[in-house]
């Protein structure tokens, strides 16, 4: 994901929330079919986040994956680890976000690709034992690698405070 090249020199009276929450504008930047890039509208909540957008899909997906599962023991033990693993990734985005302190906010995106790690563990853990198709763990393991890259530039945003 490109940066977008805006400058926001000429704001000067924003707070250091809002000056981070103007560098999330640029990092939330796609490319559209054209070659154009296109900002996000202004981070005003924790879904605004591109990184929050797909861990919560990637969770969506895991639900569906768990009904893949036999019914075993071993398989709910899985179950239950991936679902709180996968969970707390957009989750620790949100309560980070909601706590409006660059601190806080670096230390809870840091916990989130601690559980981003774990959930790739898990789904390497399924695709071993057979529990879901190679299609399906390389798929997710894709996902959670690009998540892992987006909180990686986010923190490393967050701390330089610009």
């Amino acid at each position: 994901m490109e940066k977008c090249k805006r400058k926001y020199d000429d704001i000067k009276d924003l707070n250091d929330w809002d000056k981070i929450l103007v560098n999330f504008d640029m990092i939330n930047t796609v490319k559209e079919p054209k070659g154009n890039y296109k900002t996000s509208p202004r981070i005003k909540s924790y879904m605004d986040l591109f990184v929050w957008r797909k861990a919560d899909d990637l969770f969506v997906d895991l639900i569906s994956d768990i009904e893949l599962f036999p019914h075993t023991q071993a398989a709910r033990v899985i179950i239950d680890q991936l679902i709180r693993a996968a969970g707390s990734i957009s989750a620790n985005i949100a309560e980070g976000f909601g706590r409006r302190n660059r601190g806080d906010f670096a230390y809870r995106l840091g916990i989130s690709r601690g559980e981003t790690n774990e959930s790739h563990n898990w789904y390497h853990k399924c695709g071993r034992l057979k529990y879901l198709s190679i299609e399906i763990v390389t798929k997710r393991k894709a996902v959670l690698e690009e998540i892992e890259k987006m909180l990686t530039s986010l923190i490393s945003k967050v701390q330089q405070g610009n």
